[in-house]
């Protein structure tokens, strides 16, 4: 049941009223997890890999997009993947039972807005050559946008979520 606290009246016009409907579920909803995969060997795209982990008590599911993409049927628990779709475009994956009309998941808005930098992993680092003499005449630079966290363990503290990978030859000074 839902109650006022009588604190405001709906009925001044003041306050736009909220509706509610409650049904009893008819189902055991199909569950799934959502990853973006960048596609940017071909373009400024990316896929989305439904991992549908359990299809409740459906015996099939449909599974579709909101941009009028073609469905999938699915009667396992699998991957399935749907796109490619341009970036910045706000994808929203519906996961329907078949068997009741009642029963649909659908994610939130999922989208990509850029291609990770080339230096993202350790093994594509950037590399710097080191100046020779206290003269700043060698430099580098890179950027953050659309870095991902490395699966190396973060030594230094702080949040490794996005990072890019640097690596130089150090050059010893001698002193005479």
């Amino acid at each position: 049941m839902i109650f006022s606290d009588g604190s405001i009246s709906c009925g001044s016009g003041s306050i736009t009223p909220i509706n509610y409907t409650v049904a009893c579920a008819t189902c055991i909803n199909p569950q799934a997890n959502y990853t973006v995969i960048d596609d940017c060997a071909n373009g400024d795209q990316f896929l989305i890999d439904v991992d549908i982990t359990s299809l409740g008590d459906a015996e099939s599911l449909t599974i579709s997009d909101n941009q009028g993409g073609a469905t999938q049927s699915a009667t396992a628990t699998g991957v399935y993947t749907f796109g490619p779709y341009p970036f910045l475009t706000d994808i929203v994956i519906s996961v329907a039972n078949d068997q009741d009309v009642n029963c649909v998941i659908n994610s939130n808005a999922i989208q990509l807005f850029a291609c990770p930098p080339a230096n993202d992993n350790c093994s594509g680092a950037t590399t710097l050559i080191a100046n020779a003499d206290e003269n700043c005449t060698e430099s580098g630079s890179g950027t953050l946008v659309a870095a991902t966290a490395s699966s190396e363990p973060n030594a230094c503290g702080g949040s490794d979520d996005d990072d890019v990978w640097f690596e130089f030859t150090a050059i010893r000074k001698s002193c005479y």
